[in-house]
């Protein structure tokens, strides 16, 4: 897209729209980290035209800011242990063909304990950091109800209550499948209570 000489804006758009699971604000902070490490690289010109537009200008802006008052890496670090658990989650889910089955899954998920927390600093973000990263490495398109399963397992292990919750809106017919954490969604671009019926939860 880059080469087609699209705006910041255009790129964000059409990646939310592809990765429609994946919370905006997260995509335009990682849209505006990889310009800016192409830029600090010689491989970007930051004059190209058509390439900086409105508020994700002053995100880019901002984003160099804070690289230059800092000695070390802006981005979050990897959660390499909850990475691999949410990629071997997404792997057991596609090898028992779960998406095909769905009382099983229900049944795992519903069944799945929560484990007593040892470290709760911060991990819901954690969790769902891992879990964006799994499913951007994941050689398959991860569908709504594989993502809201691993990630709701992935936080009941480490100790949070989170439900997976299946919903569905009239018009268009359309079907989703979320985690929440306290009565919240979580890892969503948008409150999905609001298009879909709750129609269940496990």
């Amino acid at each position: 897209m880059l080469k087609l000489n699209c705006s910041v804006s255009e790129i964000v758009c059409r990646l939310a729209a592809d990765f429609n699971e994946v919370p905006e604000r997260q995509i335009a902070d990682d849209v505006a980290g990889f310009i800016v490490d192409l830029e600090r690289k010689g491989l970007l010109a930051p004059e190209q035209p058509g390439m900086r537009t409105g508020l994700l200008e002053r995100l880019l802006v901002a984003w160099q800011s804070r690289v230059a008052r800092s000695a070390t890496p802006t981005k979050r670090k990897v959660p390499g242990f909850l990475l691999w658990k949410a990629l071997v989650g997404l792997l057991v889910f596609d090898l028992f063909h779960f998406g095909n089955d769905f009382c099983r899954i229900h049944r795992l998920v519903q069944q799945w304990a929560v484990m007593p927390c040892i470290d709760a600093d911060h991990v819901v973000d954690r969790v769902c950091h891992a879990v964006n990263f799994a499913c951007a490495w994941y050689p398959k398109r991860v569908l709504c109800l594989q993502r809201s399963a691993v990630t709701t397992c992935l936080l009941r292990t480490c100790g949070v209550r989170a439900e997976m919750v299946i919903g569905a809106q009239k018009l268009p017919f359309k079907a989703h499948a979320w985690t929440e954490v306290a009565g919240q969604p979580i890892n969503e671009r948008r409150d999905v209570r609001k298009f879909y019926l709750v129609w269940e939860r496990c």
